[in-house]
């Protein structure tokens, strides 16, 4: 509803979306308005249907952050990509041919994604978290040296339970590396460009 108690977009041809009629909503700018914000509600539906995990630590909310950015990017994709080849452009009642909303969109996500990647690169995250991730295997192993020297097991024992903790732990790699390998499978690369 708006101000007026008309539901948005009210005897217009975009209902559900921006002014009613009385207050704008016919009107160039209303019309292109009313485009941008259906536009942006169906990317923030796509995105939403996407599966975007929280992070622990900065550097993987800054990873996070990158994800989100190209997922953004992919929904406005998949809006363009819905778009046939006639409703590209459209003739606008001032100024000549006008573009739909989801082009301007879509091409807003792609410099957001060169921005936030560009920044990504630059900090060096992936090279910062394997360090982070070294760290914490030693900090395992270290405490896991401690238990079996506290333990006072044979020797032949000790190893044994190092060689099993060592497969389990590579168990459990190979484990995550399949869970993020199957979460890229849906990504989507861009923009389809449609043969003329």
């Amino acid at each position: 509803m708006g101000p007026c108690g008309q539901p948005a977009g009210w005897h217009t041809d975009h209902p559900g979306y921006g002014r009613c009629s009385w207050h704008g909503g016919a009107a160039p700018n209303g019309v292109k308005a009313a485009a941008e914000e259906q536009a942006y509600t169906q990317a923030r539906e796509e995105l939403a249907k996407l599966d975007v995990r929280p992070a622990g630590n900065p550097l993987e909310a800054l990873q996070k952050l990158g994800g989100q950015v190209v997922a953004w990017q992919e929904a406005c994709a998949r809006l363009v990509n819905k778009l046939t080849d006639d409703q590209v452009r459209y003739p606008g009642s001032l100024r000549g041919e006008q573009i739909r909303a989801e082009i301007g969109m879509y091409q807003d996500a792609m410099r957001q994604s060169a921005s936030v990647l560009t920044s990504l690169a630059k900090l060096d995250i992936d090279e910062r978290l394997t360090a982070i991730q070294e760290r914490d295997a030693a900090l395992i192993a270290g405490a896991l040296a401690s238990a079996l020297a506290g333990a006072c097991l044979a020797p032949e024992l000790a190893q044994r339970v190092r060689m099993d903790f060592a497969s389990r732990m590579r168990e459990i790699s190979r484990a995550k590396a399949a869970a993020e390998a199957e979460d890229d499978d849906g990504a989507i690369s861009g923009v389809v460009v449609r043969p003329r």
